[in-house]
């Protein structure tokens, strides 16, 4: 564990960053699949 918080909460936030536009675009991928279907 890091000693500084702030360099916890910024790896925190670039794992945020880069979770939500997956799991956005995976979201829009299975309503395009699901009304296609």
């Amino acid at each position: 564990m890091p000693t500084s918080s702030n360099g916890w909460h910024s790896a925190l936030l670039a794992v945020a960053v880069l979770v939500v536009p997956v799991a956005a675009g995976v979201d829009l991928a299975g309503s395009a699949v699901a009304a296609r279907g």
